[in-house]
């Protein structure tokens, strides 16, 4: 019997190691797409930051132009 309990903890261990095994490479996976989101997010900012500069410029510039109508006009 003591073979037996032998045989079911190498068993268990071995089932202990799959699912570990498992658990780690899907950690790695996550932490390799957390990564590549974190680099393509940097990017999109750093190409977006210069338009939406440009966006706001060109809002400010259309609001001070339509506040600079004299009221005659109005």
């Amino acid at each position: 019997s003591s073979r037996l309990n032998r045989g079911d903890q190498l068993t268990k261990q071995c089932q202990l190691h799959q699912h570990f095994n498992k658990r780690l490479e899907w950690l790695q996976q996550r932490q390799q797409l957390c990564k590549q989101l974190n680099v393509e997010n940097l990017h999109k900012t750093r190409t977006q930051t210069p338009i939406i500069n440009n966006n706001l410029e060109t809002y400010i510039i259309d609001n001070k132009e339509q506040t600079d109508i004299p009221k005659l006009t109005i």
